[in-house]
Order: C-alpha cells, then sequence, then structure tokens
C-alpha cells in the first residue's frame, strides 16, 4: 500500500465515524412539575417503538443521543403521581436540541412522596407563577407587589411591606431556602425602606398561604411566604438598568454538575419618585444589595448549600417648603411650610445560612440548617418647621378664586431624634421527611434561635402655635410641653426553643381526600411562656379532577418579637405574652380552560378569633404598639381571584378581597360630656379595608409580539385614622381615603425570538433584550398615607394629608445572556 492510500484509508477511518454518527441527533433537557416548576427526579423518557429511555436524575435532567435526524420522533414521558405526557420533535442531521417537558399531576395516581406535591394544592398554599416577576409595572421594584392578588395588600407604593387578612407587616413570615428572613426595626417610612431581602433575579419557585397554613411553618398570624432560589442548570446571566437603579446576577454549574453558584448585586435610588412630593427639598436615598447562593452534591447522598446576603440602606433628607392642598370644594385649605434641618436614617443588614440535607433513601430526607442575622441601624434626625394655614377663597365667581381669603393660624414645630439599634439572631435548626408509604407523608422539625437586641432611643416632637406649647407658670420659670418624649436604653437577650410535628394521608384515592394533622410547640425564655398550636387541613377532589375543595383550622400564636414588647413610651413590657388566634379557612379551586387556553379560579372564606392581641396603630410603615394593652378582636372575609392566559402565553389576573376586622381593647373608657364613664367597645383596627380589587393585565400586538403591554390597577377603600393622642377608640373619628392607582408599562424586544435587530459584537452574546417605558400613577391620583396635625389660633386641630407619589416616568432595560 503506497503512502496516499495509506493517509486516504486513515483519512477515513477517522472521518467516517463523524459522516456516520454525526448524522444522528440529540435531545436533552429537564422534566419539571408544570404547577410547582421544579424538577421531576426519576421521571422515564422512552423513544416510542425505539430501544432508548432514560431517566431523569437528581436535578431532573435527562439526555437522549444517537436520536435519528429527519423523522418523526415519539417520546412518552411519565411518572408515579402524574398524567404521562407525549412530545413529538424532528431534529435535524446532527441538531442538539433542548426541549423541557412539563408534567401535570393526577389524581388517580397519587401515592407516596407525590402526596407532598398534591396537598400543596390541597392545602391554602398557593404556587405563584415566576413569570409575571418582570413583567408587573412596579415603582419600588420589590418583589413583595406580586403577591397582591393573592390576599395580600399595600397601600405604599415605596414599600415592600404587606397586609394579610386584617394582619399587619409583623404578623407575616418569610423563608427563603428555609431560612427565616427579618425586616429592619427603625424604618418609619417607604421612602426609608430600601430594597426587600428577596432577589427576583434569583427566585425559582413561590409557595404563599394567606391564613391556614401547616404546621410545619412557623408562629405567626397571618401568612407565610416560601421562597426558593433556584440551582444553576447551565451558565446564565442578566443585567438591568433604569432611571431608579440597576441590577446584575450569573449563575453557572461545575462540569461534573455537582457544584453550582448564583451571584447577584441590585442597587435601587427613588429619587425620581420622591421629586413628585408635596415637600421639596434634596434626596439622596441609596439601597444596596449583594447576595450569593451556592450548592454542592456529594456521591453520597448529601447535599451542601450556602445563602449569603448583605443590604445597606442610607436615606438623606434635606426639606426645604412644602406646600398641601386639602379640604374640598366648601371648605378648603393650605399648609406652607419653610424646613431647616435634616432627616438621615441607615441601617446594614447581614444574613448567612447554610444548610446540609442527608438523603440515605428515596423514603428518607433529614435536613439540618444554621443561620444568623445582624442588623445595624440608625436613626438621625433635626428639622424644624415654620408653617401658617390659610383658608382659600372656592367660590367659581369670585376674582380672588384659588387666593387665600384668611390666615386661620401659624406656628412651629421641632423632630428629633438620636436612636441607635443593633439586632443580632442565631438560630440552629432540623427538618425531617419520611414517606411512610400507606402510613403517610411524615415531616417534623425542631429549632433553637438566641435573640440579642440592643436599643437606644432618644426623641421627641414639639408644635408651638400661638404659645400653647408653653405650661402656665410664675413669672421665672416657664416648662415647655412636648407632645411626645421617648428617652430609654433596652437590652432584651432571650432564647426560642420550637418543634413541630405533622402527617399528611391519603385516606381516599378514589376522592384524592387528603389529611394532615400537625402540632406545634413554642417556648420563649423570656416571659417563660409555653404555646401548643394543633392544625389541620383537609382537601378533596368530589366532582372532577379540576376542582379541589379544601378546609383548614388550628390554633396560630405568635411570641412578641422586640417590635411588639416596646409601649409607646419606649418602656418594654417584660409581661408581655404571645398573641393567640384560632382561625377556620374554607375554599377551592378549580381549573379550566377558556380560548383553548389554561385558568385557575380560586376561592376563599376565613373567620379569625382573636385574644391577647396587642393594639398598635400606623404612622406610615412604623408600627407603634400599645405594649402594655390587650385587645380580642376578629377578622373576618372572602377572597376571590381568577388567573391565567387571557392572552396567549401571558399570565394575567384579576382579585377581590371583602374584609372586616375589629377589636375591643380591654379597659378603655372615657367620660362624655355629661360625665358618664363610656366603654367604646369594638372599633375598627388599623388594617379594616372593606374592599379591595385589583388587577394585572399582559397583551402584545398580535402580529409582533415583540411589543408588549402590562397594566397594574389597585383600588382599595378607606383605611381608620385619628389624631395624635394614642387614644385607639378615637381612630374611627377620621379615615384615610380609598387608594386608587394605575401603572402601565410599554415594552419592545430588541433581541430574541422574532427580533429583527442585528445584533452588534457587544450584544451578540444576549439571548434577549427588552426596552421598556413604564408610566406610574398614570392619572396622577394623590394617595395619603398618613397625616401631619397642626393647630389653628382656636386650638383646633387639622390633618393635613401627607401624600404619596405623582406620576413618574421609568425607563428600563433588562437583558439576559
Amino acid at each position: 500500500m503506497d503512502r496516499l492510500s495509506f493517509i486516504f484509508l486513515g483519512t477515513m477511518l477517522f472521518v467516517l465515524p463523524e459522516v456516520v454518527f454525526g448524522q444522528n441527533a440529540k435531545l436533552k433537557g429537564y422534566v419539571r412539575d408544570a404547577e410547582l416548576n421544579q424538577p421531576i427526579v426519576g421521571a422515564t423518557i422512552v423513544v416510542v417503538g425505539g430501544a432508548k429511555s432514560v431517566v431523569s436524575n437528581a436535578e431532573g435532567k435527562y439526555s437522549l443521543e444517537e436520536l435519528p435526524s429527519n423523522q418523526e420522533i415519539v417520546l412518552s414521558v411519565g411518572f408515579l403521581g402524574y398524567a404521562p405526557s407525549t412530545q413529538t420533535v424532528n431534529l435535524g442531521k446532527g441538531e442538539s436540541r433542548d426541549l423541557d417537558i412539563f408534567l401535570r399531576t393526577r389524581a388517580n395516581q397519587l401515592q407516596g412522596l407525590t402526596i407532598e406535591d398534591q396537598a400543596s394544592r390541597g392545602a391554602p398554599m398557593a404556587a405563584i407563577s415566576t413569570k409575571p416577576i418582570g413583567a408587573l409595572p412596579n415603582p419600588s421594584g420589590n418583589f413583595e407587589k406580586l403577591l397582591q392578588a393573592y390576599g395580600a395588600s399595600s397601600n405604599n407604593e415605596f414599600s415592600s411591606q404587606y397586609t394579610v387578612r386584617g394582619g399587619n407587616f409583623d404578623e407575616n413570615l418569610i423563608i427563603v431556602n428555609d431560612i427565616e428572613i427579618y425586616r429592619p426595626y427603625l424604618v418609619r417610612t417607604g421612602q426609608q425602606e430600601g430594597l426587600s431581602f428577596i432577589n427576583p433575579d434569583l427566585v425559582e419557585s413561590i409557595k404563599f398561604s394567606a391564613g391556614g397554613f401547616e404546621a410545619k411553618y412557623g408562629d405567626k398570624l397571618s401568612s407565610v411566604l416560601d421562597i426558593q432560589y433556584r440551582k444553576p442548570k447551565a451558565a446564565k446571566g442578566g443585567v438591568s438598568a433604569s432611571f431608579m437603579g440597576g441590577s446584575a446576577h450569573y449563575e453557572n454549574i461545575s462540569k461534573n454538575q455537582r457544584l453550582t453558584y448564583s451571584v447577584a448585586a441590585r442597587y435601587r435610588t427613588l429619587s425620581n419618585l420622591l421629586r413628585t412630593l408635596d415637600t421639596e427639598g434634596t434626596y439622596r436615598p441609596a439601597a444596596t444589595d449583594l447576595q450569593a447562593f451556592f450548592t454542592y452534591n456529594t456521591q453520597k447522598n448529601w447535599q451542601f448549600s450556602l445563602l449569603a446576603n448583605y443590604g445597606a440602606n442610607s436615606y438623606l433628607s434635606i426639606p426645604e417648603t412644602r406646600t398641601s392642598v386639602f379640604g374640598n370644594i366648601k371648605a378648603a385649605r393650605r399648609l406652607t411650610v419653610a424646613f431647616d434641618g435634616r432627616d438621615k436614617t441607615g441601617y446594614q443588614t447581614s444574613t448567612i445560612g447554610s444548610t446540609a440535607t442527608y438523603s440515605p433513601n428515596n423514603q428518607l430526607k433529614l435536613k439540618f440548617t444554621a443561620s444568623g442575622y445582624t442588623s445595624k441601624e440608625y436613626e438621625n434626625a433635626d428639622i424644624e418647621g415654620a408653617y401658617y394655614l390659610e383658608e382659600i377663597e372656592t367660590d367659581l365667581g369670585s376674582k380672588n378664586f384659588g387666593k387665600a381669603k384668611a390666615t386661620l393660624g401659624f406656628g412651629a414645630f421641632h423632630n428629633f431624634s438620636r436612636n441607635n439599634l443593633y439586632a443580632n439572631i442565631i438560630a440552629l435548626e432540623h427538618k425531617g421527611v419520611f414517606d411512610a408509604k400507606k402510613k403517610g407523608f411524615l415531616q417534623w422539625g425542631v429549632r433553637a434561635q438566641h435573640d440579642y437586641i440592643s436599643d437606644r432611643l432618644y426623641e421627641w416632637y414639639r408644635v408651638d402655635s400661638a404659645e400653647f406649647a408653653i405650661a402656665p407658670g410664675n413669672d421665672t420659670a416657664q416648662v415647655i410641653n412636648f407632645q411626645e418624649f421617648l428617652q430609654a436604653k433596652n437590652k432584651v437577650i432571650s432564647n426560642r426553643f420550637s418543634g413541630f410535628v405533622q402527617n399528611t394521608y391519603l385516606l381516599n384515592s378514589a376522592y384524592d381526600l387528603i389529611f394532615t394533622a400537625g402540632i406545634r410547640a413554642n417556648y420563649w425564655s423570656f416571659n417563660q411562656e409555653t404555646l401548643i398550636s394543633p392544625r389541620f387541613q383537609l382537601s378533596m377532589r368530589p366532582f372532577t379532577s379540576d376542582l379541589v375543595l379544601r378546609i383548614s383550622a388550628g390554633v396560630y400564636n405568635q411570641p412578641a418579637f422586640y417590635r411588639e414588647l416596646r409601649g409607646l413610651t419606649g418602656v418594654v413590657n417584660t409581661q408581655n405574652k404571645a398573641q393567640r388566634s384560632q382561625q377556620i379557612v374554607v375554599g377551592g379551586d378549580l381549573n379550566f380552560k377558556a380560548w383553548g387556553r389554561p385558568f385557575k379560579f380560586v376561592t376563599e372564606a376565613y373567620y379569625k378569633n382573636m385574644s391577647r392581641i396587642i393594639p398598635y396603630e400606623f404612622d406610615n410603615v412604623r408600627l407603634r404598639y400599645y405594649a402594655t394593652e390587650q385587645s380580642k378582636g376578629y377578622a373576618t372575609g372572602i377572597d376571590f381571584r381568577v388567573n391565567g392566559e387571557f392572552v396567549n402565553t401571558l399570565e394575567s389576573w384579576a382579585s377581590l378581597s371583602l374584609l372586616s376586622t375589629k377589636e375591643d381593647v380591654i379597659g378603655d373608657f372615657f367620660i362624655n360630656a355629661n360625665g358618664e364613664r363610656i366603654e367604646p367597645g369594638y372599633i375598627r383596627r388599623p388594617t379594616d379595608q372593606k374592599f379591595r380589587f385589583s388587577i394585572m393585565f399582559q397583551d402584545y400586538l398580535p402580529k409582533n409580539p415583540t411589543y408588549k403591554v402590562s397594566l397594574n390597577l389597585v383600588y382599595a377603600s378607606r383605611l381608620p385614622a385619628g389624631p395624635p393622642d394614642y387614644n385607639r377608640y378615637k381612630d374611627e373619628i377620621y379615615s384615610i381615603p380609598p387608594y386608587r392607582r394605575v401603572d402601565i408599562g410599554f415594552s419592545k424586544q430588541l433581541i430574541g425570538k422574532g427580533a429583527n435587530f442585528k445584533t452588534e459584537t457587544a450584544l451578540k452574546n444576549f439571548k434577549s433584550l427588552w426596552l421598556s417605558a413604564e408610566v406610574f400613577n398614570l392619572f396622577q391620583i394623590q394617595n395619603t398615607i398618613s397625616y401631619l396635625w397642626v393647630r389653628e389660633f382656636t386650638g383646633n386641630q387639622y390633618a393635613v394629608p401627607n401624600y404619596l407619589s405623582n406620576r413618574t416616568i421609568n425607563v428600563r432595560i433588562v437583558g439576559e445572556f
């Protein structure tokens, strides 16, 4: 054989396998739960009519290689407890395609570990889609606005805080990857709040319960938000920038697929929104957030994870002037204020949590968690204001219409604070899961927590109008009366111990009758109180697999945290006991199709009977507790929600909530004009919002889906309000007007499927790129968040509204690579 023949033969032997086998195609992807968007481990993927089949791995991933090309391939995908799925593909020569497969739960195969997934629908725990997160027009950018369709309520576009079914901000439990999340203490207004902990760029799955949740969740009275950050499947990332800040994140997985990591950074400033307020001046809010999430899988059934967060928030305000017009057409008033001084507030928080999970077999899973939270906060304010109050001419026929016709009063006020707080919380926790097959799905957990709170409080507030702040005295000395003077040094060190056990049973497979029973126990060393909280949930499919009915009931006890212990005078009440409630929730959800697209209708009715609750009042987003008093009360109402693809592939929703919540402060009374003792009885709680309606709607141009529009509409009825004298029964004298708001966003896809934009060298790595223009408060409605109280010459008080933001335009660009 000559050299030429030898080279030709060698070349053919090298190339032939590539020519022959290179024509074959490859298919890979993930198998996921269609409702929860979580990976399914052990799903079988079979090539129909062929000899190939694979099983999804621990990450839900599968890979089929050497598939025939240029012909139809039919895949059959199945897993216990899920309806089988059939997929048809046609692959080109040598093509490698990604195909994610989504399975839906099936009633007649519900057994074993799949009880846990089905029970999440049977219990009042909503699985929330992550798709609308980026589409929701949202001035603050905080994730929590997404919850407004699920029973949560917020009347403050600056804030991430929310109330649920008559509760307050402190009654909501937030968990991220099994780590409990805390919020800063000293924040007074939504403008000072900054970023919430949750980073939307990292979220994998969302579960939310507005009441009636299981024993495995903690000791709060109102709600649970359970967030899971995703484990990366491949290298990708994203960036965003707008007039209000920016963000960036990156995630990847190692070659051996054992190590995953995600890192993210955010920056947010609300200067544009603050410029629309009545008070003119200099505003410098800045919020920075850094997060990292790591996971590592060993070969011996161990998985480790680490979640770390650092947040730094600062708020500087130098007010100059304020002009506020209020009242009505019959009696209009104008307040003009000139300021001197500044307000500087800031806090630094850090959270770290690590978990170790051991799964020796398919039936048992043991998880061990260690976490820590630290917060350093300060509040420095020294602001003086001189004001005058005028009556405005409202006669349309008068040449002085809109001008001042009388001066009602003038005066001054002085607000001073030097407050510092340090908090350190350390917790160790163990949770376990055991699939006992026909005997149930057993879960248990124990937790130990150490709290350290150090607080130095020094603040006062004084208002003077025509010397009414000067107390009568002799000729040589007079005493200045402060409307509020607080000075205290508090230190609270305590330990908390809690545990739970619960079991889930499949009582009847024909009707998917699922029963969950559990009990929690809690002990707090500060007041040496032990609490027992039994809870249960029952669900069934009575007529069709698309309808689930459920009922849940139980005892929910909430031991006080430091905020509830510190009273209006700054003194800590060491005798404070846990707030208690007994709750019952009855509801159901119906999956249906309209216009060939999936929808879900959900309704829940509830009743809460509450005792030993601590009265409080709102001051913007700050809660002022009457720590030395107690009350009894109730909350009852009903929620409705419909969500689905009103427009193909785009998630939208509409929700309606009706609520009534009242309380009776034990021992309160007043003496009327006749000298009679009057007990006010049941009065409205600060969160008694009778009616709330919201819509989030998405649409696109039918012939060009790269153009999208998102609309967010909220209407919420009045909230009670009262004068600043800390008598709760007076809070029904006034009310905050209804909250009405419309935000809209317009988006254009520059890079991605269907986009005609030609990527340049700098943009060639982007998978998608969107440009958005957002109009916040489209109809420029003046929403009231609180009141500034001023006096006239005669001593009458006027409630001057503190308004939220006016119309603001924001431009945002979001890219993924």
